[in-house]
C-alpha cells in the first residue's frame, strides 16, 4: 500500500556561492545565541517586567553591545522582543 502526499517538491534556488557560505557559517550563530541567553537567565529577568539592555547587562554583568546584539539576533528570531522607549520632554 502507498500513499500519496500532496506536497510539491521543488528544486531549490540557486544561490551565489558567497552567499551560501555565509549560510553556512552563520548557522551556528542562533544556536549560541540561545544558549548564551540561557546560560545568563535572561528569560528569568524578564518574566516580570520588561528591563533595557543596561540593566540586563548590569544584572548579568556581561557586556552590554556585545548582550545586545546577542538579543538582537533572538529578537529576529522571535524568541525575544524589541521595545522602544518614547521620551516626551
Amino acid at each position: 500500500m502507498t500513499t500519496q502526499s500532496s506536497a510539491a517538491v521543488e528544486a531549490p534556488i540557486p544561490m551565489p556561492p558567497e552567499a551560501r557560505l555565509m549560510q553556512i557559517v552563520g548557522g551556528c550563530f542562533p544556536s549560541q545565541a540561545v544558549y548564551v541567553a540561557a546560560k545568563l537567565g535572561i528569560a528569568d529577568l524578564l518574566k516580570a517586567e520588561p528591563l533595557t539592555v543596561a540593566e540586563l547587562a548590569r544584572k548579568t554583568e556581561t557586556h552590554e553591545r556585545a548582550l545586545y546584539r546577542v538579543l538582537r539576533c533572538l529578537a529576529s528570531l522571535g524568541i525575544f522582543r524589541e521595545r522602544r522607549r518614547v521620551c516626551l520632554s
